[in-house]
């Protein structure tokens, strides 16, 4: 029996990653406020009357942490994000093929083709993409929010190319990686 057991706990250890949950509470509460500081974010989705929906991506062995983010930000947010509708939605990296209608990628962990993948498609749809790990900056991700010693947003300093211009209050508060 307690060889099964432990075949168990190492497995689990193999397949699925950990996550923080105090990391991914902060991020489901800051992630989506950034989108705010987009530039003309709010006026184009009023005239356009459309809902903010943020895509929150995962590898499948990931589902289960996938919704409790979503129901985390469903909880923060009631569905409405400065007075428009709000959708959170999740896709696994499988599954997303650059035809879905969102204004941001919410990244969990993934392998790094995945995630490249992802940054790729945003480019191309020239919206964030924000990170659960603060290391997938380097694939090309825009946002990652850390919290080791104090909670500190970094930002893609290669990502600006491409990504839509923020209000000038995001850039004094993040720490710009070159990555």
């Amino acid at each position: 029996m307690r060889l099964v057991i432990s075949f168990f706990i190492f497995a689990q250890l193999l397949w699925a990653y950990n996550y923080n949950d105090i990391l991914l509470e902060a991020q489901s509460r800051i992630y989506p406020k950034i989108l705010l500081l987009e530039d003309g974010f709010v006026q184009r989705h009023q005239m356009a009357k459309k809902p903010v929906v943020l895509m929150v991506v995962h590898e499948r062995e990931d589902g289960e942490v996938a919704k409790r983010v979503i129901q985390k930000i469903g909880e923060y947010y009631g569905g409405e994000l400065a007075n428009l509708p709000f959708l959170v939605k999740d896709a696994t990296f499988d599954d997303i093929d650059g035809k879905e209608e969102c204004d941001a990628y919410y990244l969990l962990k993934g392998k790094e083709g995945n995630i490249k993948k992802m940054v790729s498609l945003a480019r191309k749809k020239r919206v964030p993409v924000f990170v659960y790990d603060f290391e997938d900056l380097a694939f090309g991700a825009t946002i990652a929010l850390d919290i080791r010693r104090a909670t500190v947003i970094y930002m893609n300093k290669r990502s600006l190319e491409w990504v839509p211009r923020f209000r000038q209050s995001l850039y004094t508060i993040v720490r710009f990686m070159d990555v």
